[in-house]
């Protein structure tokens, strides 16, 4: 798979995949073969018992020359702490300056039964550029449902009191460009379009999203969030 092809080149290899006959040996490259170490999620057969690779739930409440909004994004699984907790990547383009806050959704248990809740986010004081921020605990929880701040925060009103409780989920912030970000998530997608590759060249059905997806090796320790 050529770290330099463009998405054309792909559709070509995809193309001819598919309409070769299946073929058990791969064809030779001119280029020698480089290795690059991409791990692999998949569902396992109750879903309770891993965390899903992503989460729908996640916004950014921002205003921005007067005018405010709530953008949300998904989050997809990203890496793993030291000990072994799922790091998800939570993404947005807007300036630190104009982000009022940052929220996500999530299943947790509360008073015995299970419940989604919206745990939000103020960003610290400083943010720098290549580096992360502590683990930082939500300021407030909220019901999903009812009692979201969302639209006292877009009036310029301050955040609501809403006490958190146990294992909330953490977030730590860094500053980065669009080229580091996509230089970092290139080696998953080209993992991701190789095995997809391999199952056209051998006419088997690749597995959807949800069952299977490619976490990059990104080099970097990431520490506990309990510590």
């Amino acid at each position: 798979m050529p770290e330099d092809s463009h998405l054309e080149a792909f559709r070509k290899l995809f193309e001819a995949a598919r309409n070769a006959p299946a073929a058990d040996v791969p064809a030779r490259s001119p280029e020698p073969r480089v290795y690059q170490e991409i791990r692999e999620w998949r569902a396992p057969s109750a879903p309770s018992d891993y965390p899903k690779p992503r989460l729908v739930g996640s916004s950014t409440t921002h205003c921005h020359d007067q005018v405010a909004g709530d953008a949300g994004a998904a989050s997809f699984l990203w890496d793993s702490t030291t000990h072994d907790q799922p790091v998800f990547d939570f993404s947005t383009g807007y300036r630190p300056e104009d982000i009022i806050a940052l929220h996500v959704a999530l299943s947790v248990v509360r008073n015995g039964t299970e419940q989604v809740r919206q745990f939000w986010f103020k960003l610290p004081d400083r943010v720098d550029k290549g580096e992360y921020t502590q683990w930082l605990l939500p300021v407030a929880e909220f019901p999903d449902a009812v009692g979201s701040p969302l639209f006292t925060l877009l009036q310029g009103l301050p955040m609501p009191r809403g006490d958190v409780g146990a294992h909330a989920p953490k977030m730590r912030f860094t500053l980065s460009s669009d080229h580091e970000y996509w230089t970092a998530e290139r080696a998953v997608l080209r993992a991701s379009y190789a095995a997809q590759l391999e199952r056209a060249r051998t006419h088997r059905p690749y597995a959807p999203t949800e069952n299977v997806m490619f976490v990059g090796d990104h080099g970097v320790a990431i520490p506990s969030c309990d510590e």
